[in-house]
This record gives structure tokens, C-alpha cells and sequence, in this order.
């Protein structure tokens, strides 16, 4: 509802429905038949990364972004940001947002430069978000450097493509207003919570990461960045009094405070 009550209104809309098991697909259905814009893809389950592939895969806009089902965004969002990233002639551009949880908190997003490679470091030391719904990024420069979401990357996929973008010092504005709602309170239900087996897409993606953004960001401050997600992800998992949770952690620590390779 309130993508469709932006004042700015040339756009389309890609609903994705990946494997939802109750009625979200037949609620996707049904704006589709109020709107024109709104386009709808039934997909299995593949996790996240797939699935924003495939909408940017089907997307024919000439900017793109994301915004994610149980969060909410200012119906002027889109009219002050698009004319921001023409005038400037950017990239990419990103806005801070409200953080629902037990209260609504203003977080700021404001990076330590301006310069792309700032901005990312700015997101691997956690003092910036790198999501994909609180910025919109021109697609001529996602084709030009050909970023994409990884499938099977489920956690960090964010991190990734943006990235993959900052690290090649393209254009970046930033606009000190907050648009975006993310609702945590809504994201409850959905937290990433530690299973058997998670440490091991923890630990099978820090090589990527470290491949991908070493002439950026050191190997220590990759390491250091999975460390406090590993913490994070520990501390409010569910099942990390399970044994088996907890020698898979201590594994995974192991890689990252004591291999240096």
C-alpha cells in the first residue's frame, strides 16, 4: 500500500511470491488485477539471494530498488529521491530510515565521506547499513559491473552487491532524510536464528567476501566484520543451547580469531 500511494508514479512493481505457504501469493494476485504496474512471479523457495536476482533479472526501470514485504515507506520517497539522483547525476543513492522495535528510533546514515569506498568500509566496520531498501541505484551501473546477488548467499547478500558496486568508486549522494520503515517488531517471526549446519554458510562465505573486496577491505576487518554476525546471530538464537549449535560456534571462532591464512 504504501509503494502504491507514492506520489511519484512512474514505476513498476514486481511482486515475488517465493514458495509462501500461505495466501501471500493470492494477496499478490489481487493488486495485481487493481494496478497495471504491478507484476507477479511465482517462484519456489530458493532463499533470499535467488529471489532479488530474479526480480532485478525482470525489472525493465531504468533505476531500481528494494523494498522488503513487512516494512513501510514515505509516499513521498520516491519524488524526492529520483530528481536527488538525476540532478546529481549519481549512481547510487541512500537515505536514513526509522527503526521500529519497541519505539520508533531515527537512524542516521550520515558516512564518514562521500566517497564510495568510504561508504563501504563505513558498512563492513557496522557503522552504516547496507541494505538494499534504503537506496535506489541506477541500472546502467549494476549491468556495467555486472553486480548481482549470488544464489545460496542468503545472509550478507546485501553487503555483497552493494558492494560490489562501492568498491568500483562509482557516484554516491546521500540524503539526510529518513524514507524507509524497517519494522522489526513485524521481523520478529523472520530473525535469522542459528541452526545445525548455519556455521558453515558463515564460514563458506568469508572467502567471497575476502576475494571480492581485498584490494578494499583487509582480510582482519572481513574476519572481524563475520565475528560480530557470528556473536550477533549467537546471542539471540534460539536453539544455541543445543550441543551441537555450540561446537559448531566454537569451530567457526577458531577460523576467525586464530587462521590468519
Amino acid at each position: 500500500d504504501s509503494i502504491l500511494a507514492q506520489t511519484f508514479r512512474d514505476f513498476e512493481v514486481l511482486l515475488i511470491d517465493d514458495g509462501s505457504t500461505d495466501k501471500s501469493g493470492e494477496i499478490c494476485d489481487e493488486y495485481a488485477r487493481t494496478d497495471e504496474r504491478i507484476r507477479v512471479f511465482h517462484e519456489k523457495n530458493e532463499g533470499v539471494g535467488r529471489v532479488r536476482q530474479f526480480g532485478l533479472d525482470n525489472s525493465k526501470g531504468d533505476f531500481v530498488t528494494f523494498v522488503d514485504s513487512d516494512d513501510w515507506i514515505e509516499n513521498k520517497a520516491y519524488e524526492e529521491m529520483i530528481p536527488l539522483i538525476k540532478r546529481g547525476n549519481a549512481d547510487m543513492t541512500f537515505c536514513d530510515f526509522y527503526e521500529d522495535n519497541d519505539k520508533i528510533k531515527y537512524n542516521s546514515q550520515k558516512p564518514s565521506g562521500l566517497d564510495s569506498k568510504s561508504i563501504l568500509k563505513d558498512m563492513f566496520a557496522l557503522n552504516l547499513v547496507s541494505s538494499c531498501w534504503n537506496r535506489i541505484i541506477k541500472r546502467k551501473i549494476i549491468d556495467q559491473y555486472d553486480a548481482c546477488f549470488i544464489k545460496g548467499m542468503n545472509h550478507w547478500e546485501d553487503l555483497f552487491f552493494n558492494g560490489s558496486l562501492l568498491k568500483e568508486n562509482i557516484n554516491v549522494l546521500y540524503l539526510p532524510e529518513a524514507y524507509y520503515h524497517y519494522d522489526q517488531k513485524a521481523n520478529m517471526s523472520s530473525l535469522t536464528c542459528i541452526k545445525k549446519g548455519r556455521y558453515k554458510a558463515f564460514l563458506d562465505s568469508i572467502p567471497v567476501f575476502i576475494r571480492k573486496f581485498e584490494n578494499v577491505i583487509s582480510s582482519e576487518e572481513i574476519k572481524k566484520f563475520f565475528l560480530h554476525q557470528a556473536l550477533d546471530y549467537a546471542f539471540y538464537a534460539d536453539d544455541f543451547y543445543d550441543k551441537s549449535c555450540r561446537q559448531d560456534f566454537r569451530k567457526y571462532l577458531k577460523v576467525l580469531l586464530l587462521d590468519n591464512s
